[in-house]
């Protein structure tokens, strides 16, 4: 059985008279950006995807009880991970920008930050406090955000941070234990040289041989070298790519896997 978009590129193939026509272009990059170019498949793709159902329904209650879930397992300090997951599903399921969804971000970069994925925490506590969070609990958001950008060598990041706490000290006295960390970090911001920060050891400037792409009859598309090749000397280096799709389109009232459309990995910052 055929699914909505089988039916839709059936449609626009024999709408177009583009059977003949698709086996001459080069591959799917080339493909997609051909037929982008053409105004009809354009707009009628467009249409056809503004037709889709929405992948998840909003719902304020469902996403508090996701965070209370995670909220205990990561207090048993057993299953980071799965703490992760829940969080992950609260947000999903939070209206945007509202303070469930603020909160969610909040609790993630907890967990983030324990897994040492502090890149992806900043950017937590960032969505966090550009959302709905609690005007009365920013602060110990902007310390997680200021123990991020410095775990994370961000200089920048870190000033920003420490401004927010400042302006956020003219309005709110800070407590004895709230003004020594703000003064740690202000300390520590004073000595991060970002310059010297050494090279990754692992990152060496390979030289790769010119290479041309040709095609013929009997081998189709190939590439070949323009230069002579040393005995197993690398040739190209390539990114490995995988199409996963991000939710089962037979199971819409599921909450979708956290699967990276790029790559397949776990994506910890998933949005549809």
């Amino acid at each position: 059985m055929q699914n909505g978009w089988d039916l839709m590129a059936a449609r626009i193939v024999q709408t177009y008279n583009l059977t003949g026509v698709i086996k001459q272009y080069r591959g799917e990059v080339d493909t997609i950006r051909k037929l982008d170019a053409i105004p009809e498949i354009r707009k009628a793709c467009r249409a056809w995807l503004k037709k889709l159902p929405p992948v998840t329904v909003n719902d304020e209650e469902k996403s508090h009880l996701y965070r209370e879930n995670g909220n205990e397992i990561f207090r048993s300090r057993k299953s980071p991970h799965v703490a992760l997951e829940a969080y992950s599903k609260a947000i999903f399921m939070a209206p945007g920008g509202s303070p469930a969804q603020a909160m969610a971000h909040a609790n993630r970069a907890i967990v983030l930050m324990s897994l040492k994925r502090f890149r992806e925490a900043y950017e937590d506590c960032q969505l966090a406090l550009t959302g709905g969070y609690p005007e009365e609990n920013r602060l110990r958001v902007l310390f997680r955000l200021a123990e991020c950008a410095l775990q994370n060598r961000d200089r920048d990041g870190l000033d920003k941070a420490l401004d927010a706490m400042g302006a956020h000290a003219e309005q709110q006295e800070l407590t004895s234990f709230e003004m020594e960390r703000y003064k740690r970090l202000q300390q520590l911001a004073g000595i991060i040289a970002i310059s010297e920060i050494p090279a990754d050891p692992t990152e060496v400037d390979v030289q790769y041989p010119k290479l041309e792409e040709k095609s013929d009859a009997s081998h189709g598309r190939f590439i070949v070298s323009k230069e002579g090749i040393k005995k197993e000397a690398p040739i190209v280096q390539e990114t490995a790519v995988s199409f996963v799709p991000v939710y089962d389109p037979r199971s819409r009232s599921e909450l979708p896997p956290f699967d990276c459309q790029y790559c397949g990995e776990i994506n910890v910052i998933p949005f549809p």
